[in-house]
């Protein structure tokens, strides 16, 4: 809130100078015309920054000579720009700032300031489903925007999305009817998510260590990216289903390894439904990377990180495969994110 107040003296003594003047004018016979424009006082303005129990003031005030304010909490400084405020207590504060120019007009701006500034926090419920928590424990309103069309005024709501993505979430916390805090942050819900563990085509123990290379035969640390699934003879696959979005895109990325200069190294994107490990032609392909024809980046000392995009048009399961091609190959590390 503004509040500006003109000195009225400083218009009186120039229109009384200016009259004198006119009026001499005139008995000469001259036609006088003259403006008059008032003196502005400055507008006094200033932004904050909270964090947590401390609050930084950027004064915004232009042409003022002095400078009064008042923090709320018994607290006053004449500088320009005081120091960053640590207030004692949690709650609401009004800061005033009272300024003044060289002439004696001044103004003063109000503002609420809601300490400490708390961002909600989020978490998982379902696939696809967010809890959002308010930590501003200053207001009694609450005004949220999920980023996909949808609002609630529930302190701690709880929120479905229809689609994986990036989301743009806002939180606007109210007292009395006036803001206190805005928030926003990126969310991103639970998406895409890995349904069984990696299942074989036979009993064989093809997980190795990424360190150190050694046998060490199960199936623990193959998404943490600690053991690599190795293919190395006919026949040999590994697959996995993955709960996804409708008619969503996404990213697939491993980490890949081929021992040999040449990289047929292959994995393969399937719809779960009617996904029949033992008759690939009867199921249908989503995408496919890799092979003789579309090789991978590679090297034949480490892991190489790969990644490649795909859609996942009107199917909520997908099966991700990987089958051996004549060169011993291994596959570790594997991540499905939405794509911006």
């Amino acid at each position: 809130m503004k509040i500006i107040k003109r000195k009225w003296l400083q218009r009186s003594k120039l229109l009384l100078m200016v009259g004198a003047i006119a009026g001499m004018l005139s008995a000469c016979g001259d036609d006088v015309t003259y403006l008059y424009k008032e003196n502005s006082a400055p507008e006094a303005d200033f932004s904050v920054l909270v964090n947590d129990m401390e609050v930084s003031f950027t004064n915004k005030t232009v042409s003022a000579t002095s400078f009064a304010w008042d923090f709320g909490d018994g607290t006053t400084s004449d500088l320009q720009s005081p120091d960053a405020h640590i207030y004692m207590t949690e709650g609401v504060y009004m800061v005033a700032l009272k300024v003044t120019d060289n002439n004696g007009l001044e103004s003063t701006f109000e503002k609420n300031v809601s300490v400490p500034y708390l961002e909600f926090t989020t978490s998982d419920v379902d696939f696809g489903t967010v809890q959002f928590n308010n930590n501003d424990r200053n207001g009694d309103a609450f005004e949220w925007d999920f980023g996909d069309g949808v609002t609630s005024t529930e302190e701690n709501p709880v929120h479905t999305y229809a689609i994986g993505g990036y989301y743009q979430v806002k939180l606007v916390v109210k007292k009395s009817g006036a803001v206190l805090n805005s928030y926003a942050k990126e969310v991103v819900p639970q998406d895409a998510e890995f349904l069984d563990p990696w299942v074989t085509n036979k009993a064989w123990e093809g997980y190795y260590s990424t360190s150190t290379g050694s046998n060490v035969g199960d199936l623990e640390g193959a998404l943490e990216g600690t053991q690599g699934m190795k293919l190395d003879a006919d026949g040999k696959n590994f697959w996995q289903q993955i709960r996804v979005f409708k008619d969503a895109p996404y990213r697939l990325s491993f980490w890949l390894y081929v021992k040999k200069d040449y990289p047929y190294a292959q994995i393969s994107v399937y719809d779960a439904e009617g996904y029949d490990e033992n008759n690939l032609e009867a199921s249908t392909l989503i995408a496919r990377v890799g092979g003789p024809d579309a090789p991978f980046d590679y090297s034949s000392s480490a892991y190489v990180l790969q990644s490649f995009d795909f859609a996942t048009t009107g199917v909520e399961n997908i099966i991700v495969r990987g089958d051996y091609l004549g060169y011993e190959a291994r596959y570790t590390g594997f991540n499905i994110t939405p794509v911006r």
